[in-house]
């Protein structure tokens, strides 16, 4: 194989890994699909080249080869515009089926036209292989205005989304890709169109080598800087942006890092007024000094009572949690505030005491009564939800935390994609390359894997999710389809299940996939925790005297020691190793049963196995 035929080979690969590389991140994504396509413009091109850099080929095997990997030449420049129409958010233009006619009626009208001999005509030998020539009628020229036009098109729309959009980073991938698409494009003419129309022959044609200039700009502004992927610093803006709570990131001598959108709504400042100035400018009681005492040799404070003060000066009652953040070192890096608005709370307190004091008739006393029942639901229902919000307070660290949670399994990513990008640039690329490279896959993709799971599980934890419609449920025929999906792993371990569901078992309301999805934590976290040879029993039945299903999980397993089960439903809590488990499992379940009006109980002896009952309401007959 000549030197040429070499490189128009590694640049068949090149294109076909990001080919590969661009679906694998996001598949269902047009933006990704349309560039997939475009670099498959340049898997036929590369692919053919091949045949016509060798002079072993015939002259017929070269106009065949041309003729075929024109689709790529013809069609490139139509995907281009349409690629960047997706990057641009064109979203009017690219509603109109009249675009997808002038995008690519032109690119089969020519590859046509070269099928049918009015573009290349004639093929010239070369010590490095065949040259062509283009043909003398208009058609060659009529190419050369379209594919002009629609690539200075392409790159003015990129142009334009970059200088007119506000956000950084998207300046950042439009820059990248108007100065490559700039160089490849100006490079590719000289190579393939100036010095063909002036019969300099000894020149190879080397456009589609050198558009790896522009693909590889692409393709480095999707890794650098997230064209079509979510960052961890953008799920954490999502995830802060989500919460109700009011959250406040401090730094070690006490000033303000950073606040979320809840703590702006409730105090009235602007975030740039808060920034940099000292917690206790809204904290307004004098006990803070003995709190961040307490708090540097607790690690955390939960329920403490204080008043936030506005910028209206008005005073809020809140309860405040507060947790230390460290590095990796073990330094303190900051602190996390979470506080809840208990203004509701204490209005509810104070209408039950005004009920107390003024009744006194009898029918003012029965008004009273049912007044009192309905306050101390509100009540209990306010308390629940502070005691939750309390436990979810390690959501308040994904501010800080989020981007060390994944920084292990990105930094691998990284490395792997640096060393894949190293060996492809091999002038030679061995089989034992090929064979490094698709290890090195292997592991870029359970490590981005593990990511999307982490991210997945934190954004189904921390945003308050919008109620499905319920509807009427079969517990039994819900509880046959998880085990049908999940019992394999049961096998596996040789787990013996059995299962007792009551004839007479009433209905529910509820969400089938939120309901699978609390079963299926339940009898996963059952297998992990039973050895070989285990059982796990599964029983739902109704409860006498009332509305309700009982649904039973109990399991011979090792069980939870008394310590760890009063962290059972926290978040990020977890007795696994890293690798089998984000501790979002349970408090997820925890968060859809309390959704379904329901009750989660844990009940479990260190060797004794675990017992795990779920209350739901039944529908009234």
């Amino acid at each position: 194989m000549s030197l040429l035929a070499l490189l128009h080979f590694l640049s068949f690969f090149i294109y076909l890994y990001m080919f590969w590389f661009v679906l694998y991140k996001n598949p269902k994504a047009l933006l990704n699909r349309v560039c997939a396509m475009l670099i498959f413009c340049f898997v036929i091109w590369t692919f053919g080249a091949i045949f016509i850099s060798e002079v072993i080929y015939s002259k017929n095997t070269a106009r065949l080869a041309m003729n075929l990997y024109s689709i790529g030449w013809c069609s490139f420049a139509a995907f281009s515009v349409w690629f960047d129409l997706v990057f641009a958010k064109k979203e009017k233009i690219l509603k109109k089926k009249i675009t997808y006619v002038w995008l690519f009626l032109p690119a089969i009208l020519f590859t046509y036209k070269q099928w049918t001999g009015f573009l290349i005509v004639d093929f010239i030998s070369q010590p490095y292989g065949w040259s062509y020539t283009w043909s003398k009628s208009i058609w060659h020229l009529l190419f050369y205005a379209y594919y002009s036009l629609y690539m200075l098109y392409a790159v003015y729309l990129v142009f334009d989304f970059g200088r007119k959009t506000k956000r950084l980073r998207e300046k950042k991938q439009a820059k990248i890709m108007v100065t490559t698409s700039l160089i490849a494009l100006n490079l590719g003419s000289l190579s393939n169109v100036l010095l063909q129309e002036l019969n300099i022959h000894r020149v190879p044609a080397l456009a589609d080598v050198l558009s790896l200039i522009w693909l590889g700009g692409i393709v480095y502004a999707i890794t650098r800087y997230g064209l079509m992927t979510i960052s961890p610093e953008t799920a954490a803006e999502n995830i802060l942006a989500t919460m109700d709570d009011s959250l406040i990131l401090i730094d070690p001598d006490s000033r303000i890092i950073t606040v979320n959108q809840a703590t702006l709504d409730l105090l009235g400042y602007k975030k740039q007024e808060l920034i940099g100035s000292s917690v206790t400018t809204i904290l307004s009681d004098g006990d803070y000094a003995e709190r961040l005492k307490e708090l540097m040799q607790k690690g955390t404070i939960r329920d403490y009572n204080t008043f936030y003060r506005t910028s209206s000066k008005e005073k809020i009652p809140i309860s405040l949690f507060m947790s230390l953040l460290k590095d990796k070192a073990g330094e303190l890096a900051g602190i996390v505030c979470i506080a809840r608005d208990m203004r509701e709370i204490r209005r509810l307190l104070q209408k039950e005491k005004e009920l107390a004091v003024t009744a006194a008739a009898a029918e003012v006393e029965r008004r009273r009564a049912t007044e009192l029942e309905r306050l101390n639901q509100d009540l209990k229902e306010a308390q629940a939800q502070l005691v939750q919000s309390a436990k979810m307070a390690a959501v308040g660290q994904l501010g800080a935390g989020v981007a060390h949670e994944l920084n292990n399994p990105l930094g691998g990513i990284l490395g792997y994609a640096q060393f894949m990008l190293e060996k492809l640039k091999k002038p030679e690329f061995s089989p034992e390359d090929f064979q490094s490279c698709a290890k090195y896959i292997e592991s870029i993709e359970r490590e981005s894997n593990r990511c999307k799971g982490i991210v997945e599980n934190l954004l189904k934890f921390s945003r308050r999710p919008i109620s499905a419609k319920h509807e009427p449920l079969d517990i039994g025929e819900a509880l046959q389809e998880t085990l049908s999906i999940i019992g394999h792993q049961l096998k596996l371990k040789d787990i013996a299940v059995s299962t007792d569901i009551k004839p007479d078992l009433a209905k529910v309301a509820g969400v089938t996939n939120q309901l699978q999805q609390v079963f299926a934590n339940i009898i996963l976290n059952a297998q992990q925790a039973t050895p070989e040879g285990g059982q796990l029993k599964i029983t739902a039945k109704n409860i006498a005297d009332t509305h309700k299903v009982e649904i039973d999980f109990v399991d011979s397993g090792c069980g939870i020691s008394e310590e760890n089960l009063l962290h059972i439903f926290e978040p990020f809590f977890t007795t696994k190793q890293k690798d089998k488990g984000t501790g979002l499992g349970l408090s997820v379940s925890y968060q859809i049963i309390q959704e379904h009006k329901g009750n989660i109980e844990i009940k479990s002896q260190p060797g004794k196995g675990t017992t795990v009952i779920v209350i739901l309401p039944a529908i009234n007959k």
